[in-house]
C-alpha cells in the first residue's frame, strides 16, 4: 500500500522552496541564460551618448584576440510615467581587432525615465561568454 504525504512535516515545504528555487535559477526568473565560463575572452562596456532627448547605446568589446566569431546582443528597456518599451539588436561579427564597437540602439528619454541595458557576447555554440548590466536612473 503506498505511503501517504504528511503535509504537516517539514519536508514538503522544504521541497517546495526547493523546487521554486530550481526554477527560478535554472530559468533566470524571466528567461534562460547560459553560465558565463571563467577567463571572459571579450570584455563588454555599455556606451551611453545622450543628446536632448535621443539617446544612443553601443557596445565597446575589448578582446584578448583577434579572428573569434561571436554574436553579440543589446536590450534597451525605457520605463517611464508613459509606459515601457523595449528594443534589441543582435548581430554576428568577428574580432579585427583589439577595441570593437558594436551596435546602434537609439530610444527617446525623458529625465524622468529610468533605462537598463542589458548586453551579452555568445560563442557559436550560444553559449554566453560575457554580458554586462547597468540601469541609468531618472535624472529627475
Amino acid at each position: 500500500m503506498p505511503r501517504s504525504i504528511n503535509f504537516d512535516s517539514p519536508f514538503p515545504g522544504f521541497l517546495r522552496l526547493f523546487m521554486a528555487l530550481s526554477l527560478v535559477f535554472s530559468y533566470g526568473g524571466a528567461y534562460a541564460m547560459p553560465a558565463v565560463p571563467q577567463g571572459e575572452p571579450c570584455t563588454l562596456h555599455i556606451l551611453n551618448q545622450p543628446s536632448a532627448d535621443l539617446h544612443q547605446f553601443q557596445l565597446e568589446l575589448e578582446c584578448q584576440d583577434t579572428g573569434s566569431i561571436f554574436t553579440y546582443r543589446i536590450e534597451v528597456e525605457k520605463l517611464g510615467k508613459s509606459g515601457t518599451s523595449k528594443t534589441s539588436q543582435s548581430g554576428r561579427i568577428t574580432i579585427d581587432s583589439k577595441r570593437l564597437v558594436v551596435g546602434n540602439v537609439k530610444i527617446n528619454v525623458t529625465p524622468t525615465d529610468t533605462v537598463r541595458v542589458n548586453a551579452s557576447l555568445s560563442n557559436s555554440e550560444n553559449v554566453v561568454v560575457s554580458q554586462v548590466n547597468r540601469e541609468y536612473p531618472p535624472t529627475r
